[in-house]
């Protein structure tokens, strides 16, 4: 739901509305990337992940990457590609460390 949410809403929506309580469980999401049934969960919180670091850069602030740093999710990123057989899962994950970190 997140996930959908947030690509429909501008920067500015976004910052109203997500914060350490909202990233931490999208966050949490990713573990689901080992579980192959379980794929487009992880798929849904990398998209969340992915709308609110490019809002952030949009609005000039650093802010979510410290959310997602905060909640543990550089690491988190870094281990879908060692859990996941998931080609897409695995190369979004790769092209946002890659990106903003």
């Amino acid at each position: 739901v997140m996930a959908v949410l947030s690509s429909k809403c501008s920067p500015e929506q976004l910052k109203l509305f997500v914060g350490p309580d909202t990233m931490t469980p999208m966050v949490a999401m990713l573990e689901t990337a080992a579980f192959q049934s379980l794929c487009e969960v992880a798929r849904a919180a990398l998209i969340f992940i992915e709308t609110v670091l490019k809002a952030g850069r949009r609005l000039g602030t650093e802010m979510f990457e410290q959310m997602l740093k905060d909640a543990d999710g550089v690491r988190m990123l870094e281990s879908v590609p060692e859990v996941s057989n998931d080609r897409d899962l695995c190369a979004r994950a790769k092209a946002l460390r890659q990106i903003f970190f």
